[in-house]
């Protein structure tokens, strides 16, 4: 009687298994749960850019090196309104002579911080943007020499100014997912005579999934 159970046990054990082989079929998979759903509709809505600046100057033994990263990332609402945050950093390095005579090199750093929200008008869009810039400056005589702060030191004299920033902006992208490249100009409606910054600013950057 033992043996029977046994083998009935088994064949209940193996039977499947075999049916599923010959029928070449894997059992069924679970369906997703709520969460994973919503966690993928949401990395799907997102779409990232970034745009970067490089430059080198360079006369009369002064020098200039600025290398910045600038990236974004929007979550698409619809198909036309997207928001989110905007980051970046830029460094610009200064070798130089000081008002000392000798040779010396300033390290400065920008700082920018920003939400904005697009709307999308076929492969055209719109931009406002509020935010913070922070920017690091070097001062320079007339004489194209790096001013310096008194002694025993004579470290390069620089200055930080911050100041919150309304842009409107508008441009253009031509992708529809995948990668693109977006293009446009903005102006600060907060812009102040005493500012370093220029008003009007161009936005040149690379886009994935938008």
């Amino acid at each position: 009687m033992f043996r029977v159970i046994l083998a009935a046990f088994v064949l209940l054990l193996v039977l499947p298994q075999a049916e599923a082989q010959r029928g070449g079929r894997s059992a069924p998979k679970r369906p997703k749960s709520k969460s994973s759903k919503k966690q993928t509709d949401f990395k799907d809505r997102l779409w990232y850019g970034a745009g970067g600046t490089l430059g080198f100057a360079g006369n009369n033994g002064f020098n200039q090196f600025t290398i910045g990263l600038l990236p974004q990332v929007g979550y698409k609402f619809n198909e036309w309104l997207s928001a989110g945050p905007r980051l970046g950093a830029t460094y610009t390095g200064i070798k130089g002579e000081t008002e000392q005579g000798r040779r010396d090199r300033v390290n400065l750093w920008d700082f920018d911080a920003s939400l904005f929200a697009r709307g999308r008008i076929a492969m055209f869009y719109i931009q406002p943007e509020v935010g913070i810039q922070s920017q690091n400056q070097a001062f320079v005589n007339r004489f194209g020499q790096i001013v310096t702060e008194g002694a025993p030191d004579f470290k390069p004299s620089t200055g930080r100014e911050n100041q919150t920033v309304l842009l409107i902006g508008a441009g253009y992208n031509g992708s529809v997912g995948g990668i693109g490249s977006d293009i446009g100009i903005f102006y600060n409606l907060f812009d102040d005579v005493d500012a370093l910054s220029s008003p009007i600013s161009l936005r040149v950057m690379l886009t994935f999934n938008y």
